[in-house]
């Protein structure tokens, strides 16, 4: 094989940058980075549109509609959402975020969203972007190469 060195440092980089998940800012109590998307997505959607529905976060994160509302009761649970009957149609629940969602939102996400902006001046934005765009070529591939070796 002519790329053995550079297959054995490709494998070791996949199980790096798996590891760089772990990186992440460690979450109080029972918020998980799960909880977070959904409160970044509900912070996104209301900027274009003035209702937010369970559905509306479920298409834009590609997760079924039962697990982005366990997901909005559970923040609910944990005073960081509200749900309430749709102003148009009261049969739609509406979802919103609180002050201690917003708080929550800024100390996790935006906070380290800065972080990561220091970062991408270090290592420069087009070095980040062509490693995103490698990775999603290499998911992609490593994904078809898995479903064709799963056929064998």
């Amino acid at each position: 094989m002519r790329n053995e060195q550079l297959i054995s440092d490709l494998v070791d980089m996949f199980f790096e940058a798996k590891k760089i998940v772990e990186y992440l800012p460690t979450l109080p109590g029972t918020l998980r980075k799960s909880h977070l998307q959904v409160l970044q997505m509900i912070e996104k959607l209301k900027v274009t549109q003035e209702e937010v529905k369970v559905t509306d976060i479920s298409k834009r994160l590609k997760i079924s509609s039962p697990n982005i509302t366990k997901l909005v009761n559970e923040l609910q649970e944990m005073n960081m959402v509200t749900k309430c009957p749709s102003l148009k149609d009261k049969r739609i629940v509406q979802v919103d975020l609180t002050e201690r969602g917003k708080e929550t939102l800024t100390h996790y996400v935006m906070n380290y969203h800065q972080h990561l902006d220091q970062l991408i001046e270090k290592v420069g934005a087009e070095r980040c972007q062509l490693t995103i765009e490698t990775m999603k070529e290499i998911s992609k591939e490593m994904k078809q190469a898995s479903i064709k070796f799963g056929e064998e």
